[in-house]
């Protein structure tokens, strides 16, 4: 009688451990789908607000451009890890 429990016990843990790792992974993506969003809003805010700074001295030019190439880069490495974890 002691087994037909435990066999219980264990499937009913099983089903619990599924069921809330799939909750973690839709989690997980709904985050990364809201990083991304935030990302592109954020870098259409930032390109449109220093567009003035940019024009108006050229040493930030290249400063800019290498601080938004690198943290594109840092993005797109994290939203592809994101997703591929999924």
């Amino acid at each position: 009688m002691a087994e037909a429990n435990d066999d219980g016990d264990r499937v009913r843990l099983l089903q619990f451990l599924m069921e809330y790792n799939g909750r973690y992974h839709d989690h997980k993506e709904t985050m990364a789908w809201a990083a991304t969003a935030f990302y592109i809003g954020g870098v259409l805010y930032a390109a449109l607000s220093v567009q003035s700074l940019i024009e108006s001295c050229s040493s930030w030019r290249t400063f800019f451009i290498v601080m938004f190439s690198l943290f594109a880069v840092a993005v797109l490495v994290f939203m592809r890890w994101q997703f591929h974890m999924r």
